[in-house]
């Protein structure tokens, strides 16, 4: 169905992925975010039983995905040095779901705001990874527990960084959690909608930031080459031919010369 309305719904989750894979999203919402925003490159970095990779797989869309499940960890592993038009991003809603006992994994997250800092953490670091008018997609749903109701995706939209370009209401359907209370008294009102929040691309990291940053998770001080071998990994260097000027260039301007081809973060 085309996004002709803030307010989508998906009966069915189409041959897409894994039905068994709990808490999986249609394939359908991903192809009509692909389709709408005319992206043709796709990453899912947290593409659990395979959705997005199997939606850009009919379509004939470039994709990358990774998941925890298969040992990557999207808050820290390196992503491929490319640019992205759509970032899908499905992320665990804190406790609601148990996906494993690896203490990467967003579920395992000690509080509700460390789970809400790392997941802040997360989408500033894949706001480097978009082309100029791409798009990041979080599909992001309320968690009730002990009574209390965690919007996740209020926080995530006064995320002031990030510029919110667009918002969906997705109706949910076949919710586990709730099937048991209908026919029953109950208390609270069934939460039966997820929020896809749709970001355009933020404030852009710099040269310096960038430099200076690589040159401190190196340990301070690096060889001109060593610095060369990680920066060569970032997606900046895609859409600048001459970076290994620019990287030079940017030394002279933000650190410290020591040695020949040696330099240190002040």
């Amino acid at each position: 169905m085309p996004l002709d309305s803030s307010i989508v719904s998906y009966p069915e989750r189409g041959p897409y992925g894994d039905n068994k894979f709990r808490g999986n999203t249609s394939g359908y919402l991903i192809k009509d975010l692909i389709q709408f925003y005319k992206a043709s490159s796709v990453l899912d970095p947290m593409e659990g039983s395979g959705t997005s990779r199997d939606v850009c797989r009919e379509l004939g869309i470039e994709y990358d995905g990774f998941d925890l499940q298969t040992g990557f960890d999207a808050l820290s592993d390196k992503l491929p040095p490319k640019q992205y038009d759509l970032i899908f991003l499905h992320p665990p809603y804190w406790k609601m779901i148990p996906y494993s006992d690896d203490p990467r994994d967003l579920c395992n997250s000690e509080t509700f705001a460390v789970f809400i800092d790392r997941l802040l953490g997360l989408l500033e670091r894949l706001s480097e990874y978009l082309t100029k008018n791409g798009h990041l997609a979080i599909l992001i749903g309320d968690m009730r527990k002990d009574g209390q109701i965690y919007p996740f995706g209020a926080y995530l939209q006064v995320f002031h960084r990030a510029e919110l370009k667009d918002k969906l209401i997705k109706v949910q359907h076949h919710v586990k959690s709730n099937a048991n209370f209908y026919g029953h008294e109950r208390t609270f009102i069934p939460l039966m909608h997820e929020e896809v929040l749709i970001f355009r691309p933020w404030t852009r990291l710099t040269w310096e930031n960038l430099v200076l940053r690589v040159l401190r998770e190196i340990g301070g001080e690096a060889h001109l080459t060593d610095l060369y071998e990680v920066v060569a990994k970032h997606p900046k260097t895609v859409t600048n031919p001459t970076w290994q000027a620019t990287v030079r260039r940017t030394l002279q301007q933000v650190a410290l010369p020591i040695d020949r081809g040696v330099w240190q973060a002040p």
